[in-house]
């Protein structure tokens, strides 16, 4: 598919060769809805932050393209997905669980992590996972080592959606963690480097994201043969 820059940056100029007849965006967007109505062009804002606005914002877009029984049965696959993740994280114990969003490279500073109002923190739930910072009213706040500490997870998460990243660099990712002694999931070898592109985005496959984390947060369960 065509593309048209980022959030930050989007390429307006691009946007305008492809003479759309509606743009759908993600929450706000101010840059692109001044361009829409300067341009006199349909825009639809979708606010997908959690699981009720992610069915909220499916049903919308199938009110909008006139299918609206794919959408409502999308939105049955899904309820039906988390239901079975759930299901199957209750055989395990919980754990207490730390999200690691970004990071400044190669310290354990400007530590941005997920808070209450996150659908990570819903999805997480799901698996099996209690987020540290489920307390925290903003949806993405700063944490710092002092927390952490003190918070003490069990498992920690670090998000790297879409990287590739070698065996060595892992293992340097996971060793920048190592100062954090006496919190649990440095001492039980449990921090993972997630790269798989479809755990941070609110949309369709939470389901398959959930089922992820269960799997990850839960070392004991193996793939089906």
């Amino acid at each position: 598919l065509p593309r048209v820059g980022g959030y930050i940056n989007p390429n307006l100029e691009r946007l305008t060769v492809l003479r759309p007849d509606l743009v759908i965006v993600r929450g706000k967007y101010e840059k692109v809805a001044k361009y829409c109505k300067r341009k006199n062009i349909p825009i639809v804002h979708v606010n997908m932050d959690s699981l009720f606005t992610i069915y909220q914002g499916i049903l919308e877009l199938g009110r909008i393209f006139d299918k609206v029984e794919k959408a409502q049965a999308l939105c049955k696959t899904i309820r039906h997905q988390l239901e079975e993740v759930s299901k199957d994280a209750a055989q395990y114990g919980r754990q207490k669980t730390f999200v690691c969003l970004g990071r400044a490279p190669g310290s354990l500073s400007s530590i941005y992590t997920a808070g209450g109002p996150s659908f990570v923190t819903e999805i997480l739930k799901v698996a099996g996972g209690d987020n540290i910072f489920q307390d925290v009213k903003q949806p993405y706040p700063e944490a710092s080592k002092e927390s952490l500490l003190r918070r003490a997870p069990e498992v920690i998460l670090e998000m790297r959606p879409g990287e590739e990243i070698s065996r060595s660099r892992r293992e340097q990712i996971i060793g920048d963690w190592k100062i954090l002694r006496g919190v649990p999931a440095i001492s039980n070898r449990k921090i993972f480097v997630l790269t798989e592109d479809f755990l941070l985005v609110p949309g369709p496959r939470v389901g398959i994201a959930a089922r992820f984390l269960l799997k990850t947060i839960q070392t004991e369960i193996q793939d089906d043969p």
